[in-house]
């Protein structure tokens, strides 16, 4: 999540060192079909317990077209956003298409509310799991 200036760990779960803490984990898809089956498979692994070692902070899915998401897209959204804390859904940037990254200064007000949310949350998680 590069916006968020998060590591990317690539279709797998990090493994802290020994005696490090948990990571904070942001599963991250594309809302298409085949983005949405790789994360309710993620989630799945997770709720099994597979991966003590992570702390799930939740579901980011990013809008796979500009638009309004389809039904059926939708309604697996709701889904899968059952099975994971929370989940941010943000809508279509379509300067991250283009570049990879966003300007916070001109995007719209709708993506810059999800991902300050999304922000503020990984902010507490981390502030949770820090000794005082």
């Amino acid at each position: 999540m590069e916006l968020l200036g998060g590591l990317e760990c690539h279709h797998r779960w990090p493994f802290p060192a020994p005696g490090a803490p948990a990571p904070v984990v942001i599963l991250l898809a594309r809302q298409t079909h085949r983005g949405l089956e790789a994360a309710r498979l993620a989630a799945q692994d997770w709720a099994a317990g597979t991966h003590p070692e992570v702390v799930l902070a939740g579901l980011v899915l990013v809008a796979g077209a500009p638009g309004k998401t389809p039904k059926s897209l939708a309604a697996a959204t709701r889904v899968i956003s059952g099975g994971v804390p929370h989940t941010w859904v943000v809508p279509w940037i379509e300067e991250l298409r283009l570049t990879g990254t966003a300007d916070w200064e001109s995007m719209a007000p709708g993506p810059r509310k999800v991902l300050t949310a999304l922000g503020e949350a990984v902010d507490e998680l981390n502030s949770e799991r820090t000794p005082q």
